[in-house]
Order: C-alpha cells, then sequence, then structure tokens
C-alpha cells in the first residue's frame, strides 16, 4: 500500500499549525519591540535635531532664535523641536502663546512627533524624569551662542529621562526603551 495514513497527516498538520503559531507569536514580539526602538530612535533624533540646529547657528529663518530645543509632554504623548524665541520665561523653555504673535517660539516645521495610541497602539511616554524626578512636561534646549543645555530653562539639572513604554507587549524584559540626554556633554543615548 502507498499513501499516508489518516493518523499519520494528522500528526503533520498539528507539526504544522504548531510551528506556525510560534513563528505568528514570535513575529508579533518583534514588530512589538521595533515599533518601540523607532519611537526611541525619533525621540533622540529630535534632540540631536536641536543640537544640530544650535551647533551649526541655523539662523537663517529665525534670525531672533536664542535657543533650539525640545519639548516633552507625557499627558499628550507628545514631544517637538522648537525654535526659543521668547526668552522672558528663561532661555530654553517653550512658550506656546503669548499675547504677542512676535513673543511667541516657533514650533520647527515639519517636527512633531506624536506617539499617541492613535497612531501607534503601543508606544507612550511612561514617565519623564530630571534627576530621576518625575514630571510631566520638561523643555531641553541647546543656547546658540555657547551650546550651554538647559532643562526647564535652569541649568542647575543635569539628566533629563524620557522613558517609553509599550503597552501591548507583556515582557517585562523588553516593555521599555530610555531616552537620556545629558545637559553637560549633550549626550543623547537610548538604553535598549
Amino acid at each position: 500500500m502507498r499513501g499516508f495514513t489518516l493518523i499519520e497527516i494528522i500528526v503533520a498538520i498539528a507539526i504544522i499549525a504548531i510551528l506556525t503559531t510560534v513563528s505568528v507569536a514570535s513575529f508579533r514580539s518583534n514588530q512589538q519591540s521595533d515599533s518601540l526602538t523607532i519611537a526611541a530612535l525619533r525621540v533622540a533624533e529630535e534632540f540631536r535635531t536641536a543640537q544640530n540646529q544650535a551647533v551649526s547657528g541655523y539662523t537663517d529663518t529665525y534670525s531672533s532664535a536664542k535657543s533650539f530645543g525640545v519639548h516633552i509632554d507625557k499627558e499628550s504623548n507628545s514631544l517637538f523641536a522648537f525654535a526659543d524665541m521668547y526668552t522672558q520665561n528663561g532661555i530654553g523653555t517653550w512658550t506656546a502663546q503669548e499675547a504677542d504673535a512676535s513673543s511667541t517660539d516657533v514650533m520647527l516645521p515639519n517636527r512633531p512627533i506624536s506617539v499617541d495610541r492613535t497612531k501607534d497602539e503601543s508606544v507612550i511616554i511612561d514617565r519623564i524624569t530630571i534627576d530621576g524626578r518625575s514630571v510631566t512636561t520638561a523643555d531641553f534646549a541647546y543656547e546658540l551662542s555657547s551650546l550651554a543645555g538647559y532643562i526647564n530653562g535652569a541649568q542647575t539639572a543635569r539628566t533629563l529621562e524620557i522613558i517609553l513604554k509599550n503597552v501591548k507587549n507583556t515582557n517585562e524584559a523588553s516593555n521599555t526603551r530610555k531616552v537620556t540626554v545629558q545637559r553637560v556633554s549633550g549626550r543623547i543615548d537610548i538604553q535598549y
């Protein structure tokens, strides 16, 4: 007799089903980890953009800019680069709307990043810390003339950390990424 028995066919189908299930689960886990890594890279890129604009003296468009920075907001789950045009509240602080439009800081074009759940349903800003102290918003800026770093308009804090979390990933070991910005050295790190 040639051919396969019913038992052999059922065993082969079961093996194929198990392998498919394992590979799909692995693919989803890698996809969630990739979306978290991409979000962390985008956050670090915003800081590098602000740093590069301050180093290059990017003043063609923003001639009255005093510094370039990044505003981070945990509540709205977003961040964006800005040109600090209005220094009444201190160098390196985001001033959204002032009474006089000429005294309003400028959000840099095509730069806003949102880690909003409606766009990427898995990545959120879990925590923002300044020297280990949790905050809901933070501004980090580089002054044009001296390239000095400012955290919330001052030079007293040393480290800003943004912790991103993948809310869909249940593996605790791989569901966060931390972006650390050192005020004094300007170093920007991503902890995987």
